[in-house]
């Protein structure tokens, strides 16, 4: 059951056992349409047919071939995946209400920075509460837990998966809506330990034993299996979407207009995406552009920053006009849940941009009817300098609003 109670589609494996293939490209649309199912159908010569296995906001064309998959036209996401022939392409890029065909690109988890255990079940005794709760301090949470603590708001981890056995989540499982998007992967349950990490930050308690929404599986998965996570996410009314994943970007080297369209197009139902700027940078040589997804105009790509409100080494930048970092936030030795009801610290642009869905959340909570312009520029204008350029960080560092 979801969590309004209504029976859920069934658009887990057996939905994707569907698709014989991966798809190859990503279609994007030059608007969100009911129609772009009729247009993409009428320019392959495909069979429409609109599965009842599948969300209400999907539509499936059936292929003349059994060698081929089946194609997904997402109304709300205005773009489609699938697999096509030369000459397909070719129409299809020459279509009218087709703005560009893509390649559907893997997309990985940055890989995290300087991780460490911290214990087998709570913070080690000994530990002092400034290393566990840092991070807490540097954004603005009130340490005894005052309003506002994001009630009612929604969120979606998009990694993966959950830890449902960790304490931290005891009595809030039930309360979490779960979907896996991997084909042939069943459950949410966490075996990578990045996804448990993230949740905890977005939506654990202040200290030890707490939950938050979340969805996927592995260290890596194709844009079809992301968007799919989205638009469903976008379903359940989730109002900011967390993503610590991406590919790296060359410096003015173009955002990914698949993503942009996507990230646009949800926020018109009142969705914000949050993306992590990205890991690839190495401070004392070199530095690196912001990551795609994260590079898209609509999504608020995160940079990490350290205790000493200094930049990370790691942590991507604004090099070009194309992709910028937004907004900072902690991602150095940040203390979040891990596998087996354990703990670790971990460092990364994926431990950042959670926090700042943690305070989307808080801003959300006081301010229901907030667009997702006025929610990102809210994040901005509450954000707080802290003597780094904004190449590095952005607007700042992200803030907690007041209670």
């Amino acid at each position: 059951m979801t969590d309004d109670g209504r029976q859920p589609h069934a658009d887990t494996a057996s939905g994707f056992e569907m698709l014989k293939l991966r798809p190859a490209h990503v279609v994007v649309f030059k608007e969100r349409s009911e129609r772009n199912a009729r247009r993409i159908s009428d320019t392959l010569g495909a069979r429409w047919s609109a599965q009842k296995n599948l969300r209400p906001s999907i539509d499936l064309l059936m292929p003349h071939k059994d060698d081929l998959p089946h194609t997904r036209v997402y109304h709300r996401l205005g773009v489609a995946v699938g697999s096509f022939h030369p000459e397909q392409l070719d129409k299809l890029r020459k279509h009218e209400h087709v703005a560009v065909v893509e390649p559907n690109h893997v997309r990985r988890l940055p890989p995290v920075r300087y991780a460490q255990s911290i214990t087998d079940s709570v913070p080690a005794e000994g530990s002092s509460p400034e290393a566990l709760t840092w991070c807490l301090t540097a954004i603005g949470l009130a340490a005894d837990g005052s309003e506002p603590t994001g009630a009612g708001v929604k969120v979606a981890v998009l990694d993966t998966g959950l830890d449902l056995t960790h304490p931290d989540f005891d009595g809030r499982v039930e309360t979490v809506n779960t979907r896996g998007f991997v084909p042939g992967v069943q459950g949410v349950q966490d075996d990578n330990g990045h996804g448990t990490h993230c949740s905890g930050i977005a939506a654990g308690p202040l200290l030890p034993h707490g939950g938050g929404a979340r969805f996927g599986k592995h260290e890596s998965g194709t844009d079809d299996h992301i968007l799919d996570g989205i638009d469903w996410a976008v379903d359940q009314g989730a109002r900011v979407i967390s993503m610590s994943l991406g590919s790296p970007r060359d410096e003015n080297a173009a955002y990914s207009k698949a993503y942009e369209t996507i990230a646009a197009s949800v926020a018109q139902d009142g969705t914000l995406i949050v993306g992590a700027a990205g890991n690839d940078s190495e401070r004392n040589s070199f530095r690196r552009p912001v990551n795609n997804p994260a590079a898209c105009p609509s999504i608020l790509a995160v940079a990490a920053l350290d205790r000493f409100n200094g930049i990370t080494p790691f942590s991507a930048a604004t090099l070009d006009t194309i992709g910028q970092v937004d907004i900072g936030a902690p991602g150095d030795g940040v203390v979040s849940t891990w596998l087996g009801g354990k703990y670790r610290a971990s460092s990364g642009t994926s431990m950042a941009a959670p926090h700042v869905v943690g305070v989307a959340a808080l801003l959300l909570e006081l301010h229901p009817t907030l667009t997702v312009i006025e929610l990102a520029d809210m994040l901005r204008s509450i954000a707080v300098g802290v003597g780094l350029d904004a190449s590095d960080t952005g607007a700042g560092l992200a803030q907690c609003p007041a209670p």
